[in-house]
């Protein structure tokens, strides 16, 4: 077995391995997975494709692989959950050939694929039914084919080897996007790049002018028929988004921001060569001046964070770390944020001075086909996520995966030192590697606590139901009840759906704990709550047997999940949920 064989068997393990180590087994919803496991289910015993009113993706391809393995095994969630895992490992071994096509060296290439399969994102997502690991695997197939498609054909050779390349990743690009819409966009712009880019055949040029237009006819059909589905969340473009300047700001800011941290390990990773970049740039003229705006700003956010001013912008330097009103807590959220941008500052100066003094071969400065066309679809794709935040609800971290191998391919790519460059550029730190480890433990700790919160809960219900209780008159955490609801009523209740007229309910006739799912589950009465202790739930825990749930990533690591009687809303429903109990 070769050294690249050997690393890629490595790449597909590596995050296989840190999922096994969180338990991440429940007989239960994580997140938004209970929606798509019941359309698999639906579709394994039905025949019928169906969307339940939770769905803001497609979710295509990703549900039809789900049912057959109903179809063939049997229903459970972990099994439906188990079907995505060679997809998670598949997607992490194809980072890993990518940034190889790129010209990195396996040392690189391996940094690259482990920093996204380790990654708090990515680690969480692995062991469930989420759509976000299939259609990345997609995504990252479409950017390999595409790349191998733009390899140059030898004279007088034929180009049908480039062509079948150029149809694995259309295909791929394709699926995809029946599983996440966006991800349309990745065969559209990477058949762009291979149009644009000199060196491929004339017929690969033909052929990849085709899928351009292909993949536009995809993008506008695809999403008419997914607005005209029943039950599904039809796209909806934020009304007066080009008029409101800060709005747009903003978001693009927030993209930025988040970016940027994502592919922090890889700045440390190169942290010899950066410095050496940045070093030289601060000998310059221009570089004297940006460190002296960098200064002062620096100074304005450590004094912004102590004091609170300004936290809408601030925030997007720190992460998930923010003040407190603790002088001691704040001073080092400050020096976080501090270091953030200071590192954002090195990184911009070292990349300018590489670039001012790169005069080696043109071949050097011509970025390879599998990196421009991952930073390409980039473009389209982070514009996708400001103007559908409507739809989601949000842009959530793991929206950002796309941006993980593509900007951590291409710094690397843009670090590799010149010819003759100092030995000090051409070393990794290890620093690097440390920040990857750390977000991997997180990720495993944050997988690890929800599974054993689900499993908890799951217990609970269950003794509740051993006593007699209807399973329709008990509420937990949205991502159990919303399978209980779909399962009763076909659906979820959301305002947001269009198809078939008058599907929403405005008269829900309970008061769902939960206030941000209100109406979201007419089908459960909540006469009992099963909650965190900790939770500010109402209703009497009385003389119910509490269920213990151990936590990793945050005190206190000895939980308890209890059964509250919630409070009436008249006499016979108390009664009731007394004679149950």
């Amino acid at each position: 077995m070769g050294s690249d064989a050997r690393t890629i068997v490595l790449c597909l393990l590596a995050p296989l391995a840190a999922t096994a180590l969180a338990v991440p087994f429940a007989e239960g919803g994580f997140v938004d997975d209970f929606s798509y496991i019941h359309m698999a289910k639906t579709l394994a015993q039905t025949g019928r494709f169906a969307y339940n009113g939770w769905p803001t993706a497609m979710l295509g391809v990703q549900v039809w692989w789900g049912a057959a393995w109903v179809w063939l095994c049997g229903f459970s969630f972990t099994l439906v959950r188990m079907s995505v895992l060679p997809f998670a490992a598949g997607a992490i071994g194809l980072v890993y050939l990518l940034a190889r096509r790129a010209g990195l060296t396996s040392q690189d290439s391996l940094f690259a694929a482990l920093m996204t399969g380790l990654s708090t994102p990515y680690l969480p997502l692995v062991p469930t039914f989420m759509s976000d690991v299939p259609a990345l695997f997609c995504l990252l197939g479409c950017w390999y084919g595409f790349a191998r498609a733009a390899a140059p054909v030898a004279a007088g050779g034929v180009a049908w080897r480039a062509i079948a390349w150029l149809a694995v990743g259309m295909a791929a690009g394709l699926l995809g996007g029946t599983i996440r819409q966006a991800y349309w966009f990745a065969p559209v712009t990477s058949a762009a790049v291979l149009c644009l880019r000199r060196g491929p055949a004339a017929a690969v040029r033909i052929v990849a002018g085709a899928c351009v237009l292909v993949g536009v006819a995809t993008i506008a059909l695809g999403t008419a028929w997914f607005n005209r589905q029943p039950y599904a969340i039809p796209t909806q473009l934020p009304a007066g988004v080009g008029l409101d300047v800060r709005v747009v700001a903003g978001g693009v800011a927030q993209v930025v921001a988040e970016a940027a941290q994502k592919v922090l390990p890889a700045v440390l990773f190169c942290l010899p060569w950066v410095v050496v970049h940045a070093a030289a740039a601060a000998r310059t003229r221009w570089g004297r001046c940006v460190l002296a705006a960098a200064a002062a700003i620096l100074a304005g956010v450590f004094i912004g964070t102590l004091t609170g001013s300004y936290e809408g912008p601030l925030s997007l330097l720190g992460g998930w770390w923010r003040p407190v009103g603790r002088p001691a807590h704040d001073a080092v959220v400050g020096v976080i944020r501090c270091g953030v941008f200071g590192v954002v500052v090195a990184l911009g100066m070292a990349v300018t001075e590489a670039a001012r003094h790169r005069c080696d071969s043109a071949d050097r400065s011509r970025l390879p086909a599998a990196i421009l066309m991952p930073l390409a679809f980039l473009v389209p794709y982070g514009c996708s996520l400001l103007m559908v935040a409507e739809t989601t609800g949000g842009v959530y971290p793991r929206y950002y995966l796309p941006f993980l191998p593509a900007l951590a391919t291409w710094l690397l790519h843009h670090a590799r030192p010149a010819p003759g460059a100092a030995a000090f550029t051409t070393r990794r730190s290890v620093l690097g590697w440390a920040l990857v480890g750390f977000f991997a433990v997180r990720g495993i700790a944050i997988t690890h606590d929800e599974f054993a919160d689900i499993r908890a809960r799951l217990a609970a219900i269950a003794f509740l139901e051993r006593q007699g209780v209807p399973r329709d008159t008990i509420t937990s955490k949205w991502s159990i009840d919303g399978w209980e609801q779909v399962e009763r009523e076909g659906h979820v209740n959301d305002r947001r759906i269009r198809v078939p007229p008058g599907a929403y309910r405005a008269d829900v006739p309970h008061d769902y704990p939960d206030s941000q799912f209100r109406e979201c589950f007419p089908a459960l009465r909540p006469d009992y709550v099963v909650a965190e202790s900790r939770e500010r739930v109402p209703g009497d825990v009385g003389d119910f047997p509490r269920f213990a749930s151990t936590a990793w990533l945050r005190p206190p690591y000895r939980r308890e999940i209890v059964i509250r009687v919630h409070p009436p809303r008249n006499g016979t429903d108390g009664v009731e949920a007394g004679s149950a109990r």
